[in-house]
């Protein structure tokens, strides 16, 4: 595999980010006052006014080619979606020498959800030798330990949980050291030792209750490492509903060498909820059904979402493992894996069942923390995709592409600003412009002023490869979720690239909270 070797100055290109960050903050600051003089009421606009209408117009125009670029890339996905045939890689792989596959369930207070899945899991067609189910308890406060208890006392050698109680906190350092124990020497002491983790319980209770997912995994991953059980790992978190064929399928493309991830379809099974899950049921749609499986089929930058997803072990070696501080260790994990030469499969048709945000809030803080992980990856990778000379072109550009998605919903704003602005600096559109020059405003001001609308394209384009046609009636009520998005976006972009870093505030996660059966009975275990 191709190696990126690691030099100091590629730390620079973060630095002058945030710089260049801080640097517009007060480009703004300064500029406010500017707006108040910019054009004198009953007369013309001074030599500053102009310059700031200048300005405001040059901002508009790199927000709107921006905003263009990015139209192309979603008609290019929507079409390719549509006319170009796709083949199921892999789909046809039945029997096999299957490899080695530790199963890694990711939970932190998830005693409501953690039982379905495990059921699901155990239900699934693999042989039973050659998988192992993980529960990856990290620090749970409620009734998660008792329920995966009662799993691993029923189905002795079938599942051995790890109740993880020091380290670093969050969901990859957890899957960190379970990798660790997987592929050392420590497996067969977590077989028999539930005597010295119920000795643990009362130190359990008393752990800290805002934990990290990222470093829950990360714990989790060298723990499974340590064993050398597995030829790779396999995560869900727990509250996903797999179904039997799915170990199988995301198994299969692993018989390639150059594979190093793959990533599932993600369904939501509470749909039928509200009309906030039945947007949300259209997003995920679109992303999955139409952006992923074009990416891949093109060739270009699939992403691993780290749930539904599997990783090699060796490949993850091979990019370094887990980062630990982050709040999105799968877009992370997804480039220093192409920085690394290895390949990501995405597979459409293997899907897993999820149970999606049913309050506005929730979705709020979740869009949020994802928008704040993947900001942090577009700092930290921008450079390197962009000189990396080991990728192709069409990698390249939809890596930088990806890496800025997130990116857009504050420039998107910034265009609303402009063309705010414009308006009342008082610019006369009839005089002191040229022809070509209203039009063109006008095209710029519209397009920032409406959005991207091809996003939606996308979503019609899924709806229609689905088979659910009847959704698309929904299409223009995703315009409220679109803003509601943009503002979380916002928000958490302009938290993570600015005020944290001037503050130096550590990272915290947001647990999405769950909502199947709240209030019935918790853990049984089926029969």
């Amino acid at each position: 595999m191709k190696a990126t070797d690691k030099v100091p100055w590629l730390l620079r290109p973060r630095q002058y980010f945030a710089r260049g960050m801080q640097a517009v903050l007060a480009l703004s600051v300064t500029l406010a006052p500017v707006l108040a003089c910019a054009q004198p009421a009953g007369g013309a606009p001074g030599a500053s006014g102009n310059v700031f209408v200048m300005v405001c117009r040059a901002v508009l125009a790199f927000v709107a080619g921006l905003l263009l670029l990015y139209s192309l890339r979603h008609y290019w996905f929507a079409l390719t979606r549509m006319f170009r045939p796709q083949v199921p890689l892999h789909a046809s792989i039945e029997t096999a020498n299957w490899p080695r596959v530790v199963v890694l369930i990711a939970a932190h207070n998830e005693e409501s959800v953690i039982g379905d899945c495990i059921d699901a899991l155990l239900h699934c067609d693999y042989p039973s030798d050659r998988l192992v189910l993980m529960p990856v308890n990290d620090r749970s406060t409620d009734g998660t330990r008792a329920v995966i208890e009662r799993y691993a006392a029923r189905y002795p050698g079938r599942l051995h949980p790890f109740h993880r109680l020091e380290g670093a906190p969050g969901k990859a350092a957890a899957l960190k050291d379970a990798t660790d124990i997987v592929t050392g020497s420590g497996f067969a002491q977590l077989r028999h030792s539930n005597d010295e983790r119920e000795a643990h319980q009362e130190l359990l209770q008393a752990e800290e209750t805002e934990i990290a997912r990222v470093r829950a995994i990360k714990a989790a991953t060298e723990y499974v490492q340590a064993q050398d059980v597995a030829d790779l790992i396999i995560v869900f978190d727990a509250d996903y509903l797999p179904n039997r064929q799915l170990i199988k399928q995301l198994a299969a493309p692993f018989f390639d060498p150059e594979v190093g991830a793959v990533m599932g379809r993600v369904v939501p099974q509470n749909v039928g909820v509200n009309l906030l899950t039945r947007l949300l049921d259209l997003e995920r749609s679109a992303g999955y059904q139409v952006d992923q499986q074009a990416r891949y089929c093109l060739g270009s930058v699939p992403q691993y979402g780290g749930t539904v997803g599997g990783v090699r072990l060796s490949a993850l070696a091979d990019a370094g493992g887990w980062t630990i501080d982050t709040l999105a260790e799968d877009t992370d994990l997804t480039y220093r894996l192409l920085l690394k030469g290895w390949h990501t499969a995405y597979l459409n048709h293997a899907e897993c069942y999820e149970e999606v945000p049913q309050s506005w809030e929730v979705r709020f803080r979740q869009i949020s923390r994802w928008a704040k992980g993947h900001n942090a990856a577009m700092v930290a990778y921008f450079g390197r995709v962009l000189r990396s000379s080991d990728l192709s072109l069409v990698q390249r550009l939809d890596g930088l592409a990806l890496l800025g998605v997130f990116f857009m919903s504050p420039l998107l704003l910034l265009g609303w600003l402009m063309s705010a602005v414009l308006a009342l600096a008082g610019v006369d559109f009839a005089q002191g412009l040229q022809s070509w020059e209203l039009w063109f405003l006008m095209l710029v001001t519209t397009l920032t002023l409406a959005g991207n609308f091809a996003a939606f394209v996308q979503v019609a384009v899924a709806s229609h490869l689905d088979g659910q046609h009847e959704r698309i009636r929904l299409l223009p009520l995703m315009f409220f979720g679109f803003v509601v998005s943009m503002m979380a976006i916002t928000k958490a972009s302009v938290e993570g690239l600015l005020v944290d870093r001037l503050l130096r505030r550590k990272l915290k996660w947001d647990k999405t909270a769950r909502f199947r059966n709240p209030e019935g009975k918790r853990g049984e275990v089926a029969p």
